[in-house]
């Protein structure tokens, strides 16, 4: 049986569908107390004067990453995202965006060089969505909702047998958003535990019934996963599903919309505010 989260400020599935903006919205994030995750939500499609200033916070690894995407939307997208979460790291640690030292475990996960807070970043489409916490390893997955013509056909040959079969005795008109599910809550722990793609779809076996919260019933490799890590589904949008999972160590979550540009003014703010004590 996995942990179990409390939750403020998160809204409800009905919520979600309801208002595409459901989280409150903050310009500053608050203490991050312990055993706190927090969640934000960022809106990726930006005016150009926006973009700009989030472009320069990024490094020459950032920059390359966003050139190589072929469309110009993906592109713009990846830099407003990746801009953002600097931003809000920066705002966590009382540090200039530009000058977080981001680095990459040998299979891929980004990490905070010399830093306890941990986080996770997930974009699709407009919007993307960022998990932090002090010291705890967790993953998030973010999908735009949409219909997945081939759900059955992709379960049979990605997930386990049993998910393959719970997905294709569903009606016809749930399969997508219970596909989705699935490979949110999958792609969330691939993100928690750094391995990314290289780790089986099918070694990751989760539950999704309905309405009841999915659980996790297995991680290959990591016998306690089931037991000590957390997983929960969260609509933090209109149009977008997602997926939260947590190691041991934290058991609330809190969630914001961020003001991106009352974050950018505080930034630059403090930016010149260190200029001039330097002089």
């Amino acid at each position: 049986m996995s942990l179990a989260f409390g939750f403020s400020g998160c809204n409800s599935a009905r919520a979600a569908a309801a208002d595409a903006n459901t989280w409150p919205a903050h310009a500053l994030p608050p203490a991050l107390e312990a055993g706190e995750i927090h969640l934000w939500t960022i809106q990726t499609d930006l005016p150009a004067r926006l973009r700009t200033s989030l472009a320069g916070f990024l490094d020459r690894d950032e920059l390359r990453r966003a050139r190589r995407l072929v469309a110009a939307s993906a592109s713009a997208r990846f830099v407003a995202a990746h801009g953002a979460l600097r931003l809000l790291l920066g705002a966590y640690m009382g540090a200039a965006p530009d000058a977080l030292r981001l680095r990459a475990t040998g299979a891929g996960k980004p990490y905070l060089e010399d830093a306890r807070l941990r986080f996770s970043l997930s974009h699709s489409a407009a919007l993307a969505l960022v998990a932090i916490s002090e010291g705890a390893e967790l993953g998030v997955d973010l999908e735009r909702r949409r219909t997945v013509p081939d759900a059955v056909a992709l379960a049979t040959r990605y997930f386990a047998p049993d998910e393959a079969r719970s997905l294709a005795a569903l009606p016809a008109n749930e399969q997508s958003d219970a596909f989705l599910r699935y490979w949110t809550s999958k792609e969330a722990v691939m993100k928690l535990t750094g391995e990314g793609f290289a780790r089986p779809l099918d070694s990751i076996r989760v539950t999704v019934e309905g309405n009841a919260p999915p659980r996790l019933l297995e991680v290959t490799g990591v016998p306690g996963a089931a037991r000590e890590w957390s997983l929960h589904a969260l609509e933090p949008a209109a149009g977008y599903l997602a997926a939260l999972v947590a190691a041991a160590g934290s058991s609330h979550v809190r969630c914001f919309t961020l003001g991106l540009e009352g974050l950018l003014g505080a930034s630059r703010a403090a930016a010149d505010r260190a200029r001039a004590g330097a002089r």
